[in-house]
């Protein structure tokens, strides 16, 4: 984008186009947000999406350039228009481990945990949007337990969930490979874990905390948990 659009930032594509393309009231050739929002504004005054062919030989005059991006665009829509495979998550028969989460209507977690996951969730105003599940989350991880949640901000400010990131373990420095081993929390996923984080790290945004536990086969009740809160039956911590 910025090579097609950079014959000069004050002359040429750029300055007839240029696009402030993520509205931080800046135009800079260097975005990304801004450098694709100009180039397909520069895309659109030549034919586009009336006529793509004649736009994108507008773009680089080269018949072999407009086929290879096409054939690029063709694949991009039948990976989105094609749904994954569906895998079903069935429990353990009799999954009595597993309980609701008050205030989060279809959430279910181990039951040792709700508590943790009521208490957090409160104190940081933050959003229940998963527990127990299984893909696409890893079966090797804690979500086929019931063990980890994904929560996010109840009105889009962020500092929630990094306030609760940072009282779990979560660091700069130990983000990129997951934070781990912090009190009662085995990993602390968020900034700088792939998939993992606020709108700027993330394209589902979201923080993930997983529980210490003991040995447990996915989709199966772990033989112990560590606990936030004081446990208040035998097993519980």
């Amino acid at each position: 984008m910025q090579i097609h659009n950079g014959f000069g930032t004050g002359t040429g594509t750029w300055a007839q186009f240029k696009v402030d393309g993520d509205g931080d009231g800046r135009l800079d050739i260097y975005d990304p947000e801004d450098a694709v929002a100009t180039a397909a504004r520069y895309l659109q005054s030549s034919g586009a999406p009336g006529d793509w062919r004649r736009a994108l030989f507008a773009y680089n005059h080269a018949g072999w350039y407009v086929d290879q991006v096409s054939e690029i665009a063709a694949g991009y829509r039948r990976a989105a228009t094609t749904p994954p495979p569906i895998e079903r998550v069935i429990p353990a028969p009799g999954a009595a481990w597993l309980a609701p989460v008050p205030g989060f209507p279809g959430e279910q977690c181990d039951r040792r945990i709700v508590p943790d996951v009521v208490a957090l969730t409160a104190a940081y105003g933050l959003r229940l949007n998963d527990c127990y599940g299984g893909p696409p989350h890893a079966i090797a991880g804690e979500h086929p337990l019931g063990l980890a949640i994904d929560v996010s901000p109840i009105d889009g400010d962020w500092r929630r969930t990094e306030l609760l990131a940072r009282a779990a373990g979560w660091r700069p420095a130990c983000a990129a490979t997951g934070c781990s081993n912090a009190g009662p929390f085995r990993v602390v996923l968020y900034n700088g874990f792939p998939g993992h984080g606020d709108p700027r790290y993330s394209d589902r945004p979201h923080l993930h905390l997983s529980w210490n536990h003991g040995p447990a086969s996915p989709f199966t009740q772990a033989a112990w948990v560590q606990t936030v809160l004081a446990p208040s039956s035998p097993g519980a911590g």
